[in-house]
């Protein structure tokens, strides 16, 4: 970055630093009440959990171990889900040609989020979870969309590359006790956590600057005009940016609410390069969170067309139930689902 550049970011900084600091201390109560409580634990079982040993998977298990993926994913969201597929990878039981579909399967928000966050904000439950059905559904078709274009673009479309076998890939790590594990859990989860913390606030604050800067340039403009600055803040960082859109709409956007979430924001974007390094192209990457976000989209339309009579019902205020009798419900299940065959593995060999 040239001199001139870094300056000029500098001095934005300091005449904007009370817009920059408000950004930053709205997006570390975000992290800590809204992310950090529902990302902390997922990423722990990601580094706890042990895949099968390649050499003794009976038939059908290659299935199970990528549905199982897709389960945690659905459970723990982005980016514990990036970090679970790419250990996957790097332990040679994913294929490459695998990578990028799972990625997109596993591109998605913790359930938390729409139960709990969202759900508390709008206090429309029913339909928070209607939008995270969609979320997940969505997240399939991208899948199957980038599935479908990469064996278009193959070689041989017909033939699907081999998972590896016993004489393939890296040689099966030793098990180890889940208490052995659990201190480097902890400490590469809480590592991670301050990377996707940072993301947060990196991006909050480039939001903040940016609509600080066009209300001094066009005061009247941005006034007449805060349902798009909402939108540019939520395709930067939508933790802060979902509570804008609520705020800037009479009443909540569930269509762009479900769009915004599936396309995730420029700081999920940046949290999932972490840790997939040089393994896919960012722009790939970015292509398929914008896939993502546009068929949310389309399937949210769709439903609201068929259905007008939804979101009549689902402007209605709601009674919000307690997080830990609903919202961790769902990932509860799905997680328990996941992880239960892989954890009795570390049990019986520990």
């Amino acid at each position: 970055m040239g001199i001139l550049c870094t300056g000029s970011i500098m001095l934005i900084l300091l005449f904007f630093s009370s817009s920059a600091m408000d950004a930053a201390l709205n997006a570390a109560s975000v992290f800590v009440h809204g992310v950090m409580p529902a990302l902390f634990p997922m990423m722990i079982i990601s580094q706890l959990m042990r895949p099968m040993d390649v050499s003794k998977r009976p038939n059908g298990a290659n299935l199970r171990l990528l549905g199982g993926n897709v389960l945690f994913a659905f459970a723990a969201g982005s980016p514990a889900s990036t970090q679970r597929t790419m250990k996957m990878h790097s332990d040679g039981l994913l294929p490459k040609p695998y990578l990028l579909p799972m990625l997109a399967a596993g591109g998605v928000m913790s359930p938390m989020f729409f139960l709990g966050t969202l759900a508390g904000w709008t206090g429309l439950t029913h339909a928070a979870l209607i939008i995270l059905l969609i979320h997940w559904l969505s997240a399939l078709i991208t899948s199957a969309v980038v599935s479908s274009i990469k064996r278009s673009r193959g070689s041989d479309a017909s033939s699907r590359p081999a998972f590896p076998s016993s004489t393939q890939g890296k040689p099966p790590t030793p098990p180890r006790s889940i208490l052995a594990a659990l201190p480097s859990a902890i400490a590469s989860s809480a590592q991670s956590l301050l990377c996707v913390c940072g993301s947060m606030m990196l991006f909050s604050i480039i939001a903040a600057l940016i609509g600080a800067l066009l209300s001094t340039a066009f005061p009247l403009w941005t006034a007449s005009h805060p349902k798009l600055l909402a939108i540019m803040w939520a395709a930067l960082e939508i933790g802060g940016g979902a509570s804008a859109l609520i705020t800037a709409y009479p009443a909540p956007p569930l269509t762009l609410l479900c769009a915004l979430c599936s396309f995730g924001g420029l700081s999920i974007w940046m949290q999932n390069l972490l840790f997939i390094g040089n393994s896919i192209r960012p722009a790939k990457l970015l292509l398929i969170r914008m896939l993502h976000g546009a068929i949310s989209y389309g399937l949210c339309h769709l439903l609201f067309s068929i259905f007008p009579l939804l979101t009549e019902t689902f402007s209605q205020p709601q009674a919000i139930p307690a997080p830990a009798q609903f919202s961790a419900v769902i990932p509860i299940l799905l997680i328990g689902i996941a992880a239960y065959p892989l954890m009795r593995r570390r049990f019986s060999a520990s």
